[in-house]
């Protein structure tokens, strides 16, 4: 049995909604057509077990939604994307 709010275990980090938006949100983080979480770590001075959790989970702590704010507006000159905004995380977030 799954505890309640939980998600069940070997639930590909991939198929959330964390991931597909900061995957839309930060196409500069993008390998082979996807979402790298190794380089979005690298640039939030994290360890990629820690983003794999952020995303398995769906939440995000405090530290974490900043530094991916700070990502998202730090944009490389000509891209075309909408940033990414704190109400966007907000429902991510850990309380």
């Amino acid at each position: 049995m799954s505890k309640a709010g939980r998600k069940p275990k070997g639930l590909d980090y991939r198929e959330t909604a964390l991931f597909a938006l900061i995957s839309e949100r930060l196409p500069e983080f993008h390998e082979y057509g996807r979402l790298s979480v190794t380089l979005l770590a690298e640039a939030m001075g994290r360890r990629t077990q820690t983003l794999y959790q952020m995303f398995r989970n769906e939440r995000v702590s405090p530290s974490n939604a900043k530094k991916l704010l700070e990502l998202s507006e730090a944009k490389p000159t000509g891209t075309k994307r909408k940033p990414l905004k704190d109400v966007d995380l907000t429902p991510f977030l850990l309380k």
